[in-house]
């Protein structure tokens, strides 16, 4: 049992306190320019939903690749004043939103694509984020889930330190495998998987049946 009230709570308040460190850390910043390169390359089909867009570093770049329509939800209004300083302002095609990603204030079936960079393991309860993302997708849509990878035994051992004491805002690390069952379960079947160094790239799409 976590030590920890409110792992969401705990969440909030770190970002909200290192929103800035997060923002301007060149290591960070390097290390997640090699997701959103190839993020970006695949030219997502808007409307798009940028869910923990934290302080905008994809969001931005989506909008400046010119393919329409981008919003960004997260949890912390530092992170999101950090985005609305990166986000092309002249145009209406985007909003910035503060709200629960566990319940996203979007109506059902706007989305063409939602991405998740680095977001994964912070969920307390990825099954209803992963819920809510089905729901604002349209059928068809398009999921890309990025996060770390690590080697099993050191993902075990995070993982323990992680359900005992859960001191930051990291709750869990997944394998793609893990990730692409519980997705299925929401009704999503995985399309491709791009492994990078100590990470990975899924991209699902939203099948009903």
């Amino acid at each position: 049992m976590s030590l920890l009230k409110s792992s969401k709570e705990v969440s909030r308040r770190t970002f909200e306190k290192h929103a800035g460190f997060y923002d301007s850390s060149t290591f960070i910043n390097t290390y997640l320019d090699k997701w959103d390169q190839e993020i970006v390359k695949m030219n997502l089909p808007c409307p798009l939903l940028d869910m923990g867009c934290g302080p905008g570093r994809l969001l931005a770049k989506l909008q400046l690749s010119g393919n329409g329509e981008v919003h960004g939800v997260d949890i912390t209004l530092a992170g999101l004043r950090l985005a609305g300083k990166k986000v092309e302002k002249s145009t209406e095609k985007y909003s910035l939103t503060k709200a629960q990603l566990e319940e996203l204030p979007y109506k059902t079936n706007y989305f063409h694509s939602v991405v998740m960079t680095g977001v994964f393991h912070h969920f307390e309860k990825p099954e209803l984020v992963l819920s809510e993302a089905a729901r604002v997708l349209v059928n068809s849509g398009i999921l890309i889930i990025a996060d770390p990878y690590f080697p099993p035994l050191l993902r075990q051992f995070v993982n323990l330190m992680l359900n005992i004491y859960p001191i930051t805002s990291d709750r869990r690390f997944y394998t793609a495998l893990d990730i692409e069952k519980r997705a299925k379960k929401h009704g999503f079947v995985k399309k491709s998987m791009l492994v990078m160094p100590l990470a990975y790239i899924l991209a699902f799409e939203k099948c009903y049946s």
